[in-house]
């Protein structure tokens, strides 16, 4: 009796593993096999420096791969492993075992309950435009609708030289955030300044007055992301 107990622990065991293994994203629908199509149109390999870097830290927004999902033009979704390189603005994938870059802008990111999107953007110190990841803070907001974005960035801080009783320290990525209004009908992210009255500025032809008081009646700081929030709601129902 005590050994056909045993087995039957034994063959219960066995059939929960097998089906916790079936249910991560890569054996569902992340395949090359099954997606022939989408890693042709969307996807390149990536060849690995594996030279040790100089540099602490990660140019990563998180470290190891991360269950997520991709979102393709035409509604189609692909569940896999992703990074998000905030350096060289890329995102990668793990597809049985073998790495990628995602090589499309159109393509929405979701993973650790964030979801990305790739915008034009303009820095607060109009140098140019540029192209990059963020996550939008509003995702249930219509294409219509004013949209609040996050942008993390990574900086390299330089090392300092070894001096009198002092070690040498070597440089090191360190990761920032800003905050970004995409408007519907403006073609480009513009970066939220801390000051109010500098962020005001940015409504100027957008219901200025209205969001003016507003943000003075309700005492709201554009440096808060929950006022941030507040506002952008606000606006959306205007």
């Amino acid at each position: 009796m005590r050994i056909t107990l045993f087995s039957i622990g034994l063959l219960f065991l066995s059939f929960s593993l097998s089906a916790q293994v079936g249910t991560s994203p890569a054996t569902t629908s992340g395949n090359r096999h099954d997606n022939g199509e989408i890693m042709n149109q969307f996807f390149k390999g990536i060849k690995r420096n594996n030279q040790p870097t100089e540099v602490d830290g990660s140019p990563y927004l998180y470290n190891d791969y991360k269950s997520g999902t991709l979102k393709f033009p035409g509604g189609k979704e692909f569940s896999t492993f992703i990074k998000y390189n905030v350096l060289k603005e890329t995102i990668e994938v793990k597809i049985d075992n073998e790495e990628y870059q995602l090589t499309d802008d159109e393509v929405d990111v979701d993973f650790k309950n964030r979801t990305f999107t790739k915008y034009t953007y303009e820095k607060g110190d109009n140098k140019g435009l540029f192209k990059g990841y963020f996550e939008v803070l509003n995702p249930d907001s219509k294409d219509q609708e004013l949209k609040l974005l996050l942008k993390p960035y990574i900086y390299v801080k330089r090392g300092k030289a070894a001096a009198a009783m002092q070690k040498a320290t070597p440089p090191k990525y360190v990761l920032r955030t800003d905050y970004y209004l995409k408007f519907p009908e403006e073609n480009k992210a513009i970066q939220v300044q801390t000051k109010s009255k500098d962020f005001l500025r940015l409504f100027k032809g957008h219901s200025l007055e209205k969001i003016e008081k507003f943000v003075d009646s309700n005492r709201l700081k554009p440096r808060k992301e929950d006022d941030l929030i507040e506002i952008v709601r606000f606006y959306n129902n205007i």
